[in-house]
């Protein structure tokens, strides 16, 4: 019953995404200077003045713990998975949380330096899908490979992963 609760939550999100753009096209009536820009004309039409201050609070608030929760995730990942497994394999864990936060810090500073240049993007939400298909398709991929034929060796399974996000980032970005 928890895992039904928790996919019918899981299946609201894209409602929860969509159903603002939908109000939005037909509040303005298509008549929207870009996608990225329904949802902040929805809530300057839709909100009273007073709380428009607090709205971008609140917004303010979510991103920064989204960011927040993604650079602890990605600093325990590099911690056990990269350094602990393939850099120091004797290392305790006060060392391994001294490297995590570096590469943390260096990771927060990276992003500051490469948000700007995502401003020239028509459309963020398409930036995005693009993005998380150099990883998502080739992963698919060696799934559907490996679902129909019985006999892929993991060497298949690597190269088709590499070859995969090369072969994807060649298409769409160069």
């Amino acid at each position: 019953k928890g895992l039904l609760l928790a996919s019918f939550i899981k299946i609201l999100g894209p409602l929860i995404v969509v159903l603002p753009g939908i109000i939005a096209w037909h509040l303005f009536e298509g008549n929207l200077e870009s996608a990225d820009s329904a949802y902040p004309m929805l809530v300057g039409k839709v909100l009273p003045p007073y709380l428009v201050g607090f709205f971008a609070a609140v917004l303010f608030g979510a991103i920064l713990s989204s960011f927040n929760s993604v650079l602890n995730s990605a600093v325990t990942l590099f911690g056990i998975d990269i350094y602990k497994q393939h850099i120091n394999k004797e290392a305790n864990e006060k060392t391994i949380v001294k490297y995590g936060k570096m590469f943390g810090v260096g990771l927060a500073i990276a992003s500051m330096f490469i948000a700007p240049l995502l401003l020239g993007q028509d459309s963020l939400f398409d930036y995005l899908q693009k993005v998380n298909g150099i990883y998502s398709i080739p992963i698919l991929t060696v799934f559907v490979g490996g679902y129909l034929t019985k006999y892929v060796p993991a060497l298949g399974a690597k190269v088709g992963l590499i070859s995969g996000v090369v072969l994807y980032v060649g298409y769409i970005f160069i």
